[in-house]
């Protein structure tokens, strides 16, 4: 099995699966997962529900870049989503007396240190699968 060829395309298929899976709880909770931007201390009062649909909104685009097979580029986005989401949990988790959770389904059920560790895994997972794909 050749490692440089199947590693990207798992990895993004993953981060695709993991998108798709928190797109879709957060959907079936939108209210919830609105309210809970608002209560962000990193959220200006008001844009909530623009950050959440952006989000959303680049969430699905992972989802769909995997399934046109645009592997560099859905590995580079995910990469950058999920070092803002670990820099966005890392500042709450040591600088805010207050951590709203707008995570979807089970990761909303994990600790913050787990989810933090859950972010920086991905992050690493879908850059190192990046620079491998663009070695080829």
């Amino acid at each position: 099995m050749n490692f440089k060829k199947y590693f990207p395309k798992t990895i993004a298929i993953l981060m695709a699966f993991i998108f798709l899976y928190a797109t879709v709880s957060k959907i079936f909770e939108l209210n919830k997962f609105y309210y809970q931007l608002a209560k962000s201390p990193l959220i200006p009062y008001g844009y909530n529900e623009y950050v959440g649909n952006i989000v959303l909104l680049i969430e699905l685009i992972i989802v769909y870049l995997v399934f046109k097979n645009k592997i560099q580029y859905s590995l580079l986005i995910s990469f950058v989503l999920m070092f803002f989401f670990s820099l966005y949990i890392g500042y709450l988790l040591y600088f805010s007396y207050f951590i709203p959770c707008s995570c979807g389904g089970i990761l909303g059920d994990l600790s913050w240190n787990n989810h933090l560790i859950f972010n920086i895994t991905t992050t690493i997972l879908s850059g190192s699968a990046y620079l491998l794909y663009n070695e080829k």
